[in-house]
Order: C-alpha cells, then sequence, then structure tokens
C-alpha cells in the first residue's frame, strides 16, 4: 500500500501509461498506412504486368481475333509468386502461365472484363494462397476481343506487416520500460527536494524553530520553500512572543501579589496600632487594583483578538471628543509644566464606540506626559484626509529607540526595562489601543526618534451619517458640559 500511495511511482506510472498509449496509437497509424501503401504498390504492379501482356497481345492480333505468338508470350516472364490468364470471348483460357488459380472463383471477374470493365479481386489459388488478381479485357478497334488476368501471391506483403508488427511490438516495451526506468529516475531527483522539505518540516514540527529549508532555486519548489520559510518565521516569532507575554504577564501579577503577600505575613506577625492596619489594608487594596487592572486588560486583549468584544458603534463628533479628552489631561501637564497644544482640529463625525475611543487616546496622551520632560511641548491635531480622520500626538520627550519600534505594540513592551512599573505602566496599554483602533476599521503608527520625541498617529474611517444623526451627535457631545465649562473649553482651544 504505502508503494501505491508514492507520487513517484504514480507519477511515473501514469508517464509511462501515457507513452505508451501514444506511442501504440502511432504504431497503429504507421501499420495502417503501410498496408495501404503495400496493397496500392502491389496493385500498380500487377496492372503493370496486365497492360505489358494486353499490349502483346494487341499487337499479335490485328484481324479482330485474339491470336497468340509464342515468341511474344515467352518474353513475358512469369515469377514464382505469379499468375497470367489469356480468355477468349468465350471464357475459355488460351493461356495459363505460373499459379493456377480456383477458376470457380474468378468467373465472374472474367465475366466483367469481356464486357469492358477492368477489376481488382483478391481470390486463392489451387494451393489455397491468397492471390492478388487484376483482370482487364483485350481490345482491338474498341471492340473487346479476350480478357487479361494477372495475379500476384500477397504473402510479401503479409510477410512485411508480420516483421513491421514484431519490430513494433519489441520497439514499444523496449522504448516503455526505459522511458518508464528513465522517468522514475527522472521522478526521484524531482521530488528529492520535497523529501527534504518534509524531513526538514518535521525537525522543525519537533520543536526546532530555528531550523529553515535550504534551497535556493527559483522555481516552484523554490517558491513553496519561501513561503514555509515565511510560515516557519511567523510561527517562531508567534511563539516567542507567546513565551514572553506569558512570563511577562506572570512577572506582573507575581510583583503585587508577593507585596500583598509580604505586606499581610508582617501585620500578622505581631499585635500593631490601627493606623498601622490601615495603611498595610490600603497598601494591599492598591496592589489588588493594581492587578486586578492588569487581568481585566488581559481579558480584554484575549478577547479583542478572538473577536468577542462588543462595540457600541455611534456616530461620535471626533474633533470635540478630542477637546474634551485634551482638557482633562491638561492637568497632568500642568503638574509636570509641559505644554499641551490644541492645532487644527477639524470635526469630523465618525462611527466609534466612545469609551473604547477614550481608552485608546487617554493611552497615548498619558504616556506623551509621561515620558517628556518638565518645560516640554505636547501638540494634539485632527485632519481629514481621503476621507479619513487622523488623530495626531507628538510630543518633545525622550524618544524611542530604532530597535522598539517594531515591538511597541506588543503586551507588555516597554521601551526602557529599567523604568519602575509606576513610571511604565504596565505595558498592556499600546497593544489595547492598537485593537481598537483596529476594531474601529483604523490603524495606529508611530514614530519616533531618540531624545528628539515621538508621533502617534491614529487613523479612523470618516462616517458619513444622515444630517439628523450628524446633528445628533454634535449636540450630544458639547451638551455634554455646562456653558461656563463650554465657554473655559473654547478660550483653552484658543
Amino acid at each position: 500500500m504505502k508503494l501505491v500511495k508514492s507520487v513517484r511511482l504514480r507519477l511515473t506510472l501514469w508517464y509511462t501509461l501515457v507513452l505508451a498509449s501514444l506511442l501504440l496509437a502511432f504504431s497503429i497509424v504507421v501499420f495502417i498506412l503501410l498496408t495501404s501503401n503495400l496493397n496500392q504498390r502491389l496493385d500498380e504492379g500487377i496492372k503493370l504486368r496486365s497492360v505489358h501482356l494486353s499490349a502483346i497481345l494487341t499487337e499479335a492480333g490485328t484481324s479482330g481475333t485474339l491470336t497468340l505468338d509464342t515468341n511474344e508470350i515467352l518474353n513475358f516472364q512469369i515469377q514464382q509468386d505469379e499468375t497470367a490468364q489469356v480468355f477468349g470471348t468465350d471464357s475459355v483460357p488460351l493461356l495459363s502461365l505460373g499459379l493456377h488459380l480456383d477458376d470457380s472463383l474468378i468467373k465472374l471477374a472474367i465475366g466483367d472484363a469481356l464486357r469492358g470493365k477492368s477489376a481488382y479481386a483478391t481470390t486463392k489459388t489451387q494451393g489455397g494462397d491468397q492471390i492478388r488478381i487484376f483482370v482487364s479485357p483485350v481490345l482491338h478497334d474498341a471492340s473487346v476481343i479476350g480478357a487479361v488476368l494477372v495475379g500476384r501471391e500477397t504473402r510479401g506483403v503479409a510477410v512485411t506487416l508480420d516483421s513491421y508488427k514484431s519490430m513494433a511490438l519489441i520497439a514499444l516495451i523496449l522504448i516503455t520500460a526505459l522511458a518508464g526506468g528513465g522517468g522514475y529516475f527522472i521522478t526521484s531527483r524531482a521530488l528529492k527536494p520535497v523529501r527534504y522539505i518534509a524531513e526538514t518540516a518535521k525537525v522543525i514540527g519537533d520543536g526546532d524553530l530555528s531550523r529553515r529549508i535550504e534551497l535556493t532555486d527559483g522555481d516552484e519548489i523554490g517558491a513553496v520553500v519561501l513561503t514555509l520559510n515565511n510560515m516557519f518565521d511567523r510561527l517562531q516569532s508567534a511563539f516567542i512572543r507567546e513565551r514572553r507575554f506569558t512570563s511577562d504577564a506572570s512577572h506582573e501579577l507575581r510583583t503585587p501579589l508577593s507585596i500583598i503577600e509580604a505586606e499581610a505575613t508582617l501585620t500578622l506577625e505581631k499585635t500593631r496600632s490601627k493606623n498601622d492596619y490601615k495603611k498595610a489594608l490600603s497598601l494591599i487594596a492598591q496592589e489588588t487594583t493594581h492587578m486586578s487592572s492588569i487581568i481585566n486588560d488581559l481579558l480584554f486583549l484575549a478577547r479583542s483578538e478572538a473577536g468577542k468584544v462588543n462595540f457600541v458603534m455611534e456616530p461620535l463628533a471626533l474633533g470635540d471628543f478630542i477637546k474634551d479628552l485634551t482638557m482633562d489631561v491638561s492637568v497632568l501637564a500642568r503638574r509636570k509644566k509641559q505644554k499641551l497644544e490644541l492645532k487644527r482640529i477639524e470635526n469630523p463625525i465618525i462611527l466609534g464606540d466612545e469609551i473604547r475611543l477614550r481608552q485608546l487616546f487617554l493611552n497615548i496622551l498619558e504616556n506623551a506626559i509621561r515620558y517628556t520632560p518638565p518645560k516640554g511641548t505636547i501638540t494634539v491635531s485632527l485632519s481629514v484626509q481621503d476621507k479619513t480622520a487622523v488623530v495626531e500626538v507628538a510630543d518633545t520627550g525622550i524618544g524611542i529607540a530604532a530597535g522598539a519600534m517594531e515591538h511597541i505594540f506588543e503586551p507588555f513592551f516597554r521601551a526602557d526595562e529599567s523604568r519602575a512599573r509606576e513610571d511604565g505602566g504596565t505595558g498592556l496599554g499600546l497593544a489595547i489601543g492598537h485593537q481598537i483602533a483596529v476594531a474601529h476599521g483604523g490603524k495606529i503608527k508611530v514614530e519616533s526618534q531618540e531624545n528628539r520625541g515621538s508621533s502617534f498617529s491614529v487613523s479612523l474611517p470618516v462616517n458619513t451619517p444622515d444630517p439628523a444623526a450628524a446633528a445628533l451627535a454634535l449636540n450630544k457631545r458639547r451638551g455634554k458640559a455646562p456653558k461656563g465649562f463650554r465657554l473655559f473649553r473654547w478660550l483653552f482651544s484658543k
């Protein structure tokens, strides 16, 4: 069964079968053409002999009757496999040379010849051998004065055809055998890279993800190898990310658990004052909140990647939304003596989940404030480009190293691992932000230079709702703040 399932054997069998079929068809066509050619040559030969004999008889008979000149007849040499007969008008044989025929089988042909018709026929000799004959009338002044029959055995044609069939059969067997062997060898050579690919893939599947298939051919196999190597690269990157994610998640959860355990153990060692218990419980509550936040973020990431997060999409005036959000975080910027500026802010209407978008942009703004030194500048702008709203947050902070740019949206990634978690956060914010942007049909990208600052831009598709829905979105956003606060916000935007 294993041999039957071999692609190499099946390809060879198909190749051999097709070649054998073509050779057989070619041999049959050649046999038919050869048979027709040999029979045509046989007919032409006996017809020429008949014309020669008729000419002798015509020259000999000048009186209107058929007479035989013995000297001329003797010059007409007859072969061993031939026959020649001359008949008078009464169908009586006047001359018979060579092989003897069965008279009962040629009477009809002789009668037709005496009526002026020439014809070919195949009959038998008295010995039972097959013979081809040509019967024609002998004419004198347009009158039939007799008939001539010339024939030759078909044994020569049969021998030639039998020889051809034997040689064709031998050639067919030899060529098919050689083609099968050569096809098997060529197929083995052609499938050798496939076996190497399978063996290497097995090694990779067993756990060695660093291995790659090394083939440099630019053919179809090379294209498959390139595709497989790219897939292995993605698999290796996915495994590395998963391993790092598991390690980082364990580390992030272990830290607050260790603090909780240490604080609880230390507090229970001896009786303490009410104030000490209050401080211990406060610290435990703080770490519990931090740990709960990490777990909730991890749950959101997992559900988002699985497409199980429900986003409440509603018309949203993005410009007003960004202005409100910027005002909310301006307190943080003032604490660090930073300058938070609003540049050109257009007000397109988009379909979005306001709570999730707030989470996205708050994270970007808080990161900009966290990593920008005092007296630094943070700029927020919103423009519409080709039906796409682009929100850009640029800062003059510490920037991001070039090697960290490709990992910036991975969970638990921190550009500077030496920072304390109080400064660096959990490392989940940008990963969550990326998922939120993708869920809204948008994208997020970053440009940064170390020690010169970073620029995060979020692109979101602009929705074109009916005028009533657009007006509702604008009124809903602007109606959230009291009149005095809206005046303050307007002054701030200036």
